[in-house]
């Protein structure tokens, strides 16, 4: 009954935003993808094998996506249906986060249980429910692949911790184990995860000389049922893929490690070959190691195997090597392409706490406490105390904040993460040399810690992962304080330890479920009136109709808006975003837009205010190898009390001085008297806007406009090209000049109009010439391109609170009668294979700071 009440404030929680989302549209992007997909296979029974509103005009072999949401919907569409009706695909989809979170809390709080008691599993189960960090892709609406792959998560690690005497029975919960992993893999990437989660579980078994003939069974049986499910869609490239890839291979290669234990131990036994080397007994600084048994035999072997791949293969040996480090300090892919993803960025120690506030060291002292006991053995002293500290501090402490030593990119940052992680495997060497007694389940719950947070580490998205372990932990921790609450008999201690519990645990946990049911009763879908509206112009176009347009929105066209798309939120076809990105958006005519958009067949252009802060995001991907055309567009605000006057003594109009404050880099150097002011390091700090005002007709007239530069030293330089009112002021003013121009706009606090000039946009030269900015900033008109849908009458562009908010606009590709495009060109822009360049993972030149 407790825990049913747990489970209820999580969907209580989860469906607080039921209202927002008009029976009809999901949250995110990404969901709208399944939305059709589940319509089209509810409709006819299957699903198109080319999509052909994808990747236009190629399509997209939908073999290659993750089916299971589609397909769990369309089975819960048809089970509520039998008792509601009346209900919707739409409907069943929007539910399908909520239902699939239910089933993995279900099966979450049954693995607390396995790995503590019911108790922990209890409180475990109430945080799991409230935590921020697990609350969105969990919600009401958010119908993407972590819903379902998560709760086959919890049941893969449930039945891999069911303990049993009877042999066949745990082989059978292996290979149960097997076929959830399997289905995960069907349904989500993160699959990656359990594929080292339970390999590094097993190599801490090993270390710790608890491997059994019997695990090596239960372990392949686990292998080949995950193998022959995955295996049937080509996304991971059959068992040959399976089995060559680093990760996704990494289960059996720990396998082979086993079987050779296991194989020496049992030669051991049989008194083929020797327990111990003779010349170890003879070496004093050796000695410990024939005590190790079958370990020195695998070690032996590992080494030999390193040293003749070194001598025949020493490319091949520093390719695995470094991409195991790679791994390490990057989980996440580290392309070009996927730097720019806001949810790929790496995230700080600093947004840990912005998400976890100080519970977050609850945690790490929860963690650190259960180490020690359970991983503890006397002649060890406080060797593990040291151990689990450092590598706590290794992984959390090596990306503190950016611009400092601990950035996760120093050298420093790297030693100490490696370092920490190299300390901990060691210290599993040494439990098992002093034949620690060590229980399987803690040993299973340590590798989930670790991996979850080096993934979480990677990428901000992964911090999903971590709420599990989070509660799990500080519920043992939380256990261990009511234990001693009730065995303390003395009044102060007893009542200081009350205070403590309520303090660390009952006031945190109270506040993420005010905070959690606070943001998720606000949210509602990111597809808001505006797309609707739009998506409804979208719909009275031709059918046949193509849309270019940046990535995020190609779900939104194609799902409301029924069109096809050249590029969407899968990024299949990487080269294209590259391509569309550099000709189209970022292009400097309209000559090589349009060879691009007329390969492929595009009959119209989509652009909304997102592009403005996105710019620094594409125009990095449509950039050359050495980011020839990376840029980014600043806002600076209106400093209204520093406002200054000067009326003229022959009584004429009046001279203001407006000082607008901001910052930003330069994207490119100058010279100014000889001096270098470089990219990325000098600044524009402001822009001071003269006018002469008649304070009788209220007439404004621009007459200089001088920015701030902050180098070696502070200089100002005229710029002579503002925008007011959707007009273009050219100001005659000498001498050097900074280029770009300034886009004038309003300010919005609260909702309520402020200033009608509040703020401005610095467009820097490179920016200024791009096609996009002419046409959707600058309101000019390109060669080729027809205005066919405009909003901003009512969504001008201004801004408020930090962001700027604009238009959507639409325009209509008008190909010249004689124009034709290269056959050549075509079949380059059609192309799809990802220049080398584009994955490497190095950092922008002028990296924004």
């Amino acid at each position: 009954m407790l825990f049913l009440s747990t489970l209820v404030v999580g969907v209580v929680i989860r469906m607080s935003n039921w209202d927002r989302l008009d029976n009809q549209y999901p949250l995110g992007l990404d969901p709208y993808y399944f939305l059709r997909q589940s319509s089209e296979l509810e409709m006819n029974g299957k699903i198109t094998a080319n999509d052909t509103l994808r990747y236009y005009p190629k399509g997209f072999d939908t073999s290659n996506e993750n089916l299971m949401v589609s397909q769990i919907t369309v089975l819960l569409y048809r089970i509520i249906s039998t008792f509601n009706p009346d209900i919707t695909v739409a409907q069943t989809l929007l539910l399908y986060p909520v239902i699939m979170y239910a089933i993995g809390q279900i099966a979450f709080f049954l693995l607390a249980v396995v790995l503590f008691n019911r108790w922990i599993a209890l409180g475990a189960s109430f945080l799991f429910s409230v935590l921020p960090s697990y609350l969105y892709r969990t919600m009401a609406g958010f119908a993407d692949k972590e819903p379902v792959g998560l709760a086959l998560f919890y049941i893969a690690l449930l039945f891999i911790s069911i303990k049993s005497d009877n042999k066949i029975l745990r082989f059978i919960f292996f290979c149960i184990a097997g076929i959830s992993t399997g289905l995960m893999g069907l349904s989500w990437g993160g699959v990656r995860f359990l594929l080292l989660i339970i390999p590094l579980f097993f190599i801490l078994k090993f270390l710790t000389m608890k491997i059994q003939i019997s695990d090596v069974y239960n372990y392949f049986g686990w292998i080949i049922f995950y193998t022959f499910i995955m295996s049937l869609t080509p996304r991971y490239g059959g068992p040959i893929g399976l089995l060559s890839s680093i990760q996704t291979g990494m289960p059996v290669l720990i396998g082979l490690l086993i079987i050779t234990y296991i194989t020496f131990e049992y030669l051991i036994k049989q008194n083929i070959i020797p327990s111990s080397f003779t010349w170890l007994k003879s070496k004093s600084s050796l000695k410990f190691l024939h005590k190790l048994d079958a370990l020195k035999y695998c070690l032996l072997i590992g080494s030999m195997v390193v040293i003749v791949i070194a001598i025949f293969k020493y490319d091949l040996l520093i390719n695995i090597l470094a991409q195991v480090f790679e791994n390490i300090i990057h989980p996440v892919e580290t392309g070009r392409l996927m730097l720019t993803v806001a949810e790929s960025r790496q995230p700080y120690f600093v947004e840990w706490l912005s998400d976890y506030n100080w519970f977050i060291f609850v945690f790490m002292a929860a963690v650190i406490i259960h180490f020690h006991n359970n991983f503890s053995a006397k002649s060890l002293s406080h060797i593990p105390l040291v151990v689990i500290s450092f590598a706590v501090f290794g992984i959390f402490f090596s990306r503190i904040s950016p611009g400092s030593m601990l950035d996760g990119e120093t050298i420093t940052s790297k030693i100490i993460l490696l370092s920490s992680i190299i300390l901990l495997i060691l210290y599993f060497v040494l439990l098992g040399y002093n034949k620690k007694k060590i229980s399987t389940t803690s040993l299973l719950l340590l590798a989930w810690m670790v991996l979850s947070l080096i993934s979480a580490r990677g990428a901000i998205r992964l911090f999903i992962m971590v709420a599990p372990v989070v509660a799990l932990y500080t519920s043992y921790l939380a256990s261990l304080l009511i234990k001693y609450i009730i065995k303390s008999k003395d009044k102060v201690y007893k009542y200081s330890a009350i205070g403590l519990f309520i303090i660390l645990f009952i006031l945190p946990a109270y506040s993420f479920a005010i905070q959690s049911y606070g943001r998720a009763s606000s949210t509602g879908p990111s597809f808001n009136t505006q797309w609707q509206e739009a998506m409804e112009f979208v719909r009275t176009t031709p059918e046949d109709s193509v849309f270019a347009h940046w990535w995020d929105y190609g779900y939104w066209v194609q799902t409301e808006g029924q069109r096809a798309t050249i590029l969407d939120g899968g990024n299949w076809m990487g080269y294209w975003n590259h391509l569309l990105a550099r000709h189209v958006l970022c292009g400097r005519n309209s000559t090589e837009a349009l060879e691009f958009l007329a390969a492929h067949n595009a009959t119209h252009v989509l652009i909304i205010s997102d592009e403005i802060r996105k710019y620094t995001a594409y125009s990095s991907i449509g950039a050359d190898d050495n980011y020839d055309i990376f840029s980014w567009i600043a806002t600076f605000q209106l400093a209204s009390n520093n406002i200054k006057s000067e009326k003229p003594k022959d009584g004429g109009n009046t001279r203001y001085t407006y000082p607008y404050y901001g910052g930003t880099y330069l994207d490119e150097d100058i010279t100014v008297n000889g001096k270098i002011y470089p990219a990325n390091k000098a600044q524009v700090a402001g822009f001071l806007i003269i006018t002469n005002e008649n304070e009788i007709t209220q007439e404004i007239d621009v007459v200089e406009a001088q920015a701030i530069i902050i180098g070696n030293d502070r200089v100002q330089l005229p710029i002579d090209c503002i925008y007011k009112d959707d007009q273009k002021i050219i100001l005659n003013q000498t001498g050097q000049k900074l280029g770009g121009c300034l886009k004038l706009m309003p300010n919005y606090l609260d909702g309520n109009y402020q200033q009608p000039y509040g703020t401005m946009m610095y467009i820097s030269r490179k920016g200024l010439n791009t096609n996009w900015a002419k046409m959707y900033i600058l309101d000019e008109d390109l060669p080729g391109f027809k205005l066919a849908y405009d909003d901003s009458p009512k969504n001008p562009l201004f801004y408020y609170n930090g962001n700027i908010y604009g238009p959507l606009k639409i325009w209509e590709v008008e190909y010249p009668k004689d124009f034709s495009v290269d056959p050549e060109i075509i079949e380059s822009y059609l192309d799809d294979t990802n220049p080398e360049w584009m994955n490497l993972s190095q950092t922008s030149p002028f990296e924004v700071k």
